[in-house]
């Protein structure tokens, strides 16, 4: 029979395995969902799926990702409304929205984003003016951002994130350009799952 010092002992070891997964789990933080979603958008942009003419994936090619250093504003006008996202077969809490336009407001740098990843670049809005600014034909910003960016085919705009209340549903709103009359714009949609943001869909809003 156990002494009752050896049981007390049993106890507590028992006590203290059943505690020790809950002492490993943090809750996730507003702010990491942000920075984790945003580098799963970039990390998504990155990779260019290429097509056979069945539309069957063969290949995924590595872009090189410009995109502005701080997160855009979101205006209501962008968000798509309950038919659109009918007519397009996506099924998302509508709650999310709301919160990205509200949460928009407040921009966010992106520069702590660029210690994670070797995909992408930042450009400073002033930077960017400059480019788009570039003088000659309706192609010549355009052939001037591929120039001094080869492997970049355009500059991504970001919003920052909207989520749910649970935080499971993400959407951000982004928009590219590449050139004079060439962009193009829609929300991207994620899920956690798995212990990782994921891009599960895109409803498109505009293109130039």
């Amino acid at each position: 029979m156990l002494s009752i010092r050896g049981l007390i002992l049993l106890v507590l070891a028992i006590a203290c395995a059943s505690c020790a997964p809950l002492a490993t789990v943090q809750p996730r933080t507003l702010e990491q969902d942000e920075r984790d979603v945003l580098l799963a958008v970039l990390e998504d942009l990155s990779n260019a799926k290429e097509y056979d003419s069945t539309g069957k994936v063969i290949g995924v090619r590595r872009l090189l990702i410009l995109a502005a250093s701080v997160t855009t504003p979101a205006e209501r006008y962008m968000m798509p409304d309950d038919r659109t996202l009918r007519e397009q077969g996506i099924r998302f809490p509508g709650e999310v929205f709301p919160d990205l336009l509200r949460r928009t407001r407040s921009p966010l740098s992106l520069a702590t984003l660029s210690a994670d990843s070797t995909r992408f670049r930042l450009l400073s809005i002033a930077r960017i003016d400059s480019v788009r600014s570039t003088p000659g034909g309706i192609n010549a910003s355009g052939e001037r951002l591929r120039q001094l960016y080869p492997g970049a085919a355009s500059i991504q705009f970001l919003s920052r994130p909207g989520f749910d209340e649970q935080r499971r549903h993400a959407a951000v709103l982004q928009s590219y350009w590449c050139g004079n009359l060439c962009g193009g714009g829609g929300l991207l949609l994620l899920k956690y799952r798995d212990g990782q943001w994921r891009v599960t869909g895109w409803a498109g809003m505009s293109i130039s």
